[in-house]
């Protein structure tokens, strides 16, 4: 679930954050790449991975768009995370965002009032419909497991009643990615905040001038998972559960794609059969993963295009949204747009 669910996985820990106090922080993750392993033990894993670097677009996380009569825009792919290798943008993309008219990010983060911010935190759309509780859903060792892991999040009890999907996308991030990277524990949840990507290059915009809006707000995001089947939502708690234990190792996994250019690789690991080592059972399920990427690929197309044909824009979202005959890059491709890799 990496590279494409941590925004809303952000905010939404950041919501719950202002409902029921900050959780704990957490020393440097400590992680290592999965990939060797999966190479290793996994064959039919490792060969979906390599199938999604075959697929269009599979490299690269900058790309020029441009339409005739009006100026350039840029598409930059980003991870939710403040690992130095991640907001260690490359020049180009810092270039590119200084002559831009405006920053377009998946969600505007811009400072809601705390008022606001519970409101939302408390909004029936974020809890689990009638029967639908993971307590519901899952045998009572999952759920007594579920529990702890929700406690070892920082979490309160309450967020056990939450839609399995956004309990899924709360529960993503171990407590070492929820610091700043260089910065230390003591330091907390709201220095972590002011140093992930999209945060980082909003201040960078705004010090500029340039204008940031958001493609999406936090409730169309949970609204994507609205008529998420039952028994996806059982599937994804249970690979939740299953790869908690191994949760630095994602991250790491996640940051070497990145750092790689690896947007494919990223993407067919997030897919593949066997994404942990020895751990079928952490597979996410198809439909969760379709409703987190494919339809919102759809919609940031949607609500990109007319940036893009204004000209001057700078599009930031998550890697995982790039490539693919389903991804942005090829969808924009498929409107007429000139779209050239850079980075």
């Amino acid at each position: 679930m990496r590279g494409g669910r941590h925004g809303a996985a952000r905010a939404l820990a950041c919501l719950l954050g202002a409902a029921a106090g900050a959780g704990p922080a957490g020393a440097a993750c400590a992680g290592r790449d999965l990939f060797p392993a999966l190479q290793a033990t996994a064959p039919a894993a490792w060969a979906e991975i390599e199938a999604g670097r075959r697929v269009p677009h599979a490299q690269g996380i900058l790309f020029r768009v441009s339409r005739d009569g009006v100026a350039p825009s840029h598409l930059f792919g980003t991870l939710h995370l403040s690992d130095p290798r991640v907001v260690g943008f490359p020049a180009a993309a810092l270039a590119a965002l200084d002559a831009a008219r405006r920053l377009a990010v998946e969600i505007d983060e811009a400072p809601r009032s705390l008022k606001a911010r519970r409101a939302l935190a408390e909004a029936p759309a974020l809890a689990a419909e009638p029967g639908r509780s993971a307590a519901d859903l899952l045998d009572a060792e999952e759920a007594a497991g579920l529990r702890a892991l929700i406690e070892a999040r920082g979490l309160p009890p309450s967020a056990a009643s939450l839609r399995p999907a956004v309990l899924a996308l709360v529960l993503d991030l171990p407590p070492c990615a929820k610091t700043s990277g260089g910065r230390t524990a003591g330091e907390g949840r709201a220095a972590h905040r002011a140093a992930h990507a999209e945060r980082v290059l909003a201040r960078r915009a705004r010090a500029r001038g340039i204008a940031v809006v958001g493609l999406e707000t936090l409730e169309e995001q949970i609204g994507s998972f609205a008529d998420l089947p039952a028994p996806a939502e059982r599937d994804l708690l249970r690979a939740v559960l299953r790869q908690a234990p191994l949760a630095e190792d994602a991250v790491e996994t996640t940051i070497a794609r990145y750092v790689a250019r690896d947007a494919g690789g990223l993407l067919a690991w997030m897919r593949a059969s066997e994404p942990l080592p020895g751990e079928p059972g952490a597979r996410l399920p198809a439909a969760f993963l379709d409703r987190l990427i494919d339809r919102r690929n759809r919609r940031l197309r949607e609500r990109a295009r007319p940036l893009l044909d204004q000209g001057g824009a700078f599009i930031a979202v998550g890697t995982a949204h790039l490539p693919g005959e389903a991804g942005l890059v090829s969808l924009l491709a498929q409107d007429g747009y000139a779209v050239v890799r850079v980075e």
